[in-house]
Parts: C-alpha cells; sequence; structure tokens
C-alpha cells in the first residue's frame, strides 16, 4: 500500500469524521501494491515484453523464478533488474518442474518479503489486459513515451479496484488463446480463440479422431488473480486459488492473452521440453505431451502443425465467430515501442 500525507491526514481524522473514513476506504481500494510472479524457462523471445507490458498495464514489481534457462532469459532478467523492473530472480536447478511449489514459493515473496496487496501468478507466454482503455496512463508509461504523445492506455489496477471495493479477494480471468498465422513477429497477429474449439469439424479427412490431442493445445482454462491476504496456495497451473474467506467472481474487464503456440518453431521447442519432462510424469499422466512427443520423434511434427494452422482453418473459425480478431496487444506493442533490435 503507498501512502502520500492526504491519506495520513485522514487516519488521524479516522474515528471522528465519516468523510475521512470514506476517503481511506476508497484510497485503498484505488492504491494497492501489484505484484506480478512469473516462472519461465528458456523464454528469450517474450520474456522482456511480457514484463515491460505489464509494468506499463499497472504492476508495480515482478518476481521471477528461471527453471533451468539455457537461453538469453537469464541474461535479460538481470538487464530487467538492473532497471529495477524485477524485483527479485530465483534460479531453480531441479531436474523436476515442480509448478506448484516454485509459484507458492515466489507468491509468498510477494506477499511478506515485498508488501504485495494482489498478485497475479503467470507464465512468460500470457499477457493480462483490461477489456476497456482507460482514461489513466500509467507512470511508467509516461516516462517511456516519445515525443510526450498522450495516448490512453490500459490500467489493470483500475480494473482490480472496480471489485477490490465489494470485497472480493479473487478474479477469475478467461484465455484468449493464439492461432498462429506464421508470422515470425507473432506478436502482430491479431487472430485469438475466445472460446474452446473442436478441431474434428475442421478436420474430415483425418482418419482417427485427434481431438483430445488438439483440444489440449487450447484448453479452456481460466486464471485467477487474487489478493494476497488470506492466501494458502496456488494450485497447478494457475487455474485456481485457495484462500480464508474465498470470494471468487469472474472477472468481466481483465483477459489474458495465451501465447500457447507461437509459431512452427515455437511448437518444436513446446515439444522437446515435453519430450525431456514426460518422463518424469506419473504413469497414466502426460498422454498428450507424448502424442506430440511422438510426432516430433517420427518426423511428423511439421506436419500436423500444417493441418491444424492454414488460412482455410483460420477462415472457417473466423465465420463460425470462434477466432476473433483482437489488436490489443499489437497496438500496445506499437504506442511504448517495446520491441528491439
Amino acid at each position: 500500500m503507498f501512502f502520500n500525507k492526504e491519506y495520513v491526514k485522514n487516519c488521524l481524522k479516522y474515528p471522528f469524521s465519516s468523510e475521512s473514513r470514506k476517503f481511506i476506504r476508497n484510497y485503498k481500494n484505488t492504491n494497492f501494491k501489484l505484484i506480478m510472479t512469473l516462472l519461465v524457462k528458456d523464454e528469450e523471445e517474450i520474456i522482456e515484453q511480457n514484463i515491460r507490458i505489464h509494468k506499463a498495464l499497472g504492476v508495480d514489481g515482478f518476481i521471477v523464478t528461471s527453471h533451468n534457462s539455457i537461453d538469453k532469459t537469464n541474461e535479460i532478467l538481470e538487464k530487467l533488474k538492473k532497471e529495477g523492473l524485477v524485483l527479485e530472480i530465483i534460479y531453480e536447478t531441479s531436474k523436476v518442474f515442480a509448478q506448484d511449489k516454485f509459484c507458492n514459493k515466489m507468491i509468498k515473496l510477494a506477499k511478506n518479503k515485498y508488501r504485495a496487496d494482489w498478485i497475479i501468478s503467470a507464465d512468460a507466454d500470457e499477457i493480462y489486459c483490461p477489456v476497456p482503455l482507460a482514461v489513466k496512463t500509467s507512470s511508467y508509461y509516461q516516462q517511456n513515451m516519445t515525443n510526450n504523445d498522450q495516448l490512453p492506455i490500459y490500467n489493470l489496477k483500475d480494473c482490480i479496484a472496480e471489485y477490490e471495493k465489494y470485497g472480493i479477494n479473487v478474479l477469475l480471468i478467461n484465455p484468449m488463446t493464439f492461432f498462429p498465422d506464421g508470422r515470425k513477429n507473432y506478436m502482430s497477429c491479431p487472430y485469438f480463440l475466445s472460446r474452446s474449439i473442436n478441431f474434428d469439424s475442421c478436420l474430415k479427412d483425418e482418419k482417427t479422431d485427434i481431438s483430445s490431442f488438439v483440444n489440449f493445445l487450447y484448453q479452456d482454462f481460466k486464471k485467477v488473480i487474487f489478493k494476497s491476504s488470506g492466501f494458502k496456495k496456488i494450485a497447478v497451473g494457475n487455474h485456481s486459488v485457495k484462500m480464508k474467506n474465498k470470494k471468487i467472481v469472474p472477472c468481466a474487464n481483465i483477459k489474458f492473452f495465451h501465447y500457447h503456440i507461437k509459431n512452427y518453431e515455437g511448437f518444436i521447442k513446446r515439444a522437446q521440453r515435453w519430450q525431456n519432462f514426460a518422463n518424469t510424469l506419473p504413469k497414466g499422466n502426460g498422454t498428450q505431451e507424448l502424442f506430440y512427443v511422438d510426432l516430433y520423434k517420427n518426423g511428423k511434427l511439421k506436419e500436423f502443425y500444417d493441418s491444424l494452422f492454414n488460412e482455410n482453418i483460420c477462415s472457417k473459425l473466423q465465420q463460425e465467430g470462434i477466432i476473433v480478431i483482437d489488436k490489443s496487444i499489437s497496438y500496445l506493442i506499437e504506442k511504448i515501442k517495446l520491441l528491439y533490435q
């Protein structure tokens, strides 16, 4: 929580003035610390954009766990830490990908060490973005604008405050899952799946039912943003959270853009990652992951990818209202000039 002279003055009047009590309630609802925790592995393509975008959207600080990253992810994180954007970096070297353990550790740090009021526990390929265009502009954005161009920008904290004042402590966030169109600069692509999908109608030539494997790529899983007060434990995947006196509602003014499959190169990396950890999963788990690993081993991954992500399917899904065009992310990147050479 951030304090100013006006807040302190009203605190002194709190027992005697209803106006002061109203001021303090409103102040607490709109002046809170929002921290994002990120669990990453080899995310050099997106980690800097993720952090700078969320900073411009009102996130106050970041705690990042890098799990055995071997690309330039760690170098980028250290640079952002020197800039003051990243509060703390945790380097995990465990062979086991203990997602819930890593995430809960960061959340406790955010709450106890950095005094977060609200927390977003996210992955590098997730961009949380308010639905309406906010009239306020974050201080970070003001400091990094070119030519003092006073453009409106989204603000996550304004959106959260709309629920904070009603005593809500958990927000359920709907996904917008990215549909790649082949371009290298995938964050300029505007195609997103607005709801879950069954690819069977698009893949009529397939001899086998692969819907369970295809839909695994587009699971309509919601995520949570939650208050640190009352926090107990985050679930695997950040899809739910255990809270004391939990009050959860679907969030109407925030959505997250999920770049689950960025392009074919990213699909290869994901298959390689699944290959590395699939054998560590309990027996009976990881059926979908092993399906893609087998495609990769047998040289059929590209054929499978091209059968899913092509112009015909994109056009068909647009006609059915499943794919929507949303330029929010490309707009933000363009305006705050996040894509560096």
